[in-house]
Formats: structure tokens, C-alpha cells, sequence
């Protein structure tokens, strides 16, 4: 889900990346529940990686205000990507994952105003993965006021590092 959504739109420049993890032996599904991103040329876009290795297949790029329908991963995970370019922004998208073996996630329809409650996941409190290069991890809140971050380097190359606030 993009960040303040429904209260804000998301930001110019945004690239936000979600590993999905199931159990093994079931297989990911992703149902998007809301989804507004700016149309325009699909400068602003969500894809959808059948699995979390490097040159795992893209399975799905959407963009606009239509609700994409689900999308479920060959094996037990996933990763949704998303990017906004520096121009328009729009209010973003929403979405839940479950395992294959659960039934499809119900979309509300309505024919008067759309709801103004949503719902959150919630997610146990797990490690956030191994995250290397030049891809931004997933925003990651602490419950308490500390977080462990260990950092490891082969020391093959060096780059310029990273920061979190």
C-alpha cells in the first residue's frame, strides 16, 4: 500500500519495493483493493515479480485508476514494486496478500459513496530480508522505539552506503 493512503497522495519520485512471503508449498496471491495512480503514460506504475531472486519473471504493470484483478506467484513469494515519476501524483493504491490456499480476498462494491474506512493486514513482527543495491527496502516501523539493522560487507566494492531516519 502506498504510503498515507487515503489521507495523501503519494510522493514525486517514489520507488517502494514489498517482498510477500507465504508458507512454502502455497503460492502468493495479491488482490488489489483500491488503486488510483496517475495515468498519464504510466509514469507512475506498480509491477509484479513472480518471486524475489534477481530475474524473476514480471508478471503484471499496472497503472491508472482500475482496479487490476489478482495476481497469484508460481511459488511461495512475490514482490510488489512500486515507482511514481517527478511530475503528477494521485492518492495511490491498496492492496492484500493471502496464500493460495485461502479464499479470494472479497472486493467491496458500492453504488453510493465509496467507504471511507479502511483496513490494515496486520504483520507479525518478522526480519525484513536481505536488501542489496540500488533498490530502496520497504519502509519498515518498529513497535518500540528501537530497531536492529546489521550490516554485512564482502568488501569486494564500495559504494556510497545508506541512511535511515
Amino acid at each position: 500500500m502506498t504510503l498515507d493512503f487515503p489521507g495523501q497522495s503519494y510522493p514525486n519520485g517514489a520507488l517502494y519495493q514489498w517482498r510477500i512471503t507465504v508458507p512454502e508449498g502455497e503460492r502468493a496471491r495479491l488482490t488489489f483493493t483500491t488503486f488510483d495512480l496517475v495515468p498519464d503514460v504510466c509514469g507512475d506504475f506498480v509491477q509484479i515479480y513472480d518471486g524475489h531472486k534477481a530475474g524473476s519473471s514480471l508478471v503484471g504493470r499496472f497503472c491508472g485508476g482500475s482496479v487490476p484483478k489478482p495476481v497469484e506467484s508460481s511459488g511461495n513469494t512475490m514482490v510488489v514494486r512500486f515507482k511514481s515519476d517527478n511530475s503528477l501524483t494521485s492518492k495511490g493504491f491498496q492492496a492484500t496478500y493471502t496464500k493460495s490456499s485461502l479464499p479470494p480476498v472479497a472486493i467491496p462494491t458500492t453504488t453510493t459513496a465509496p467507504a471511507t474506512t479502511s483496513t490494515k493486514t496486520p504483520t507479525p513482527p518478522t526480519t525484513s530480508g536481505t536488501h542489496c543495491g540500488h533498490i530502496l527496502p520497504p519502509l519498515v516501523v518498529s513497535a518500540s522505539n528501537t530497531i536492529s539493522v546489521t550490516f554485512q560487507s564482502d568488501s569486494r566494492l564500495t559504494d556510497r552506503g545508506f541512511s535511515a531516519e
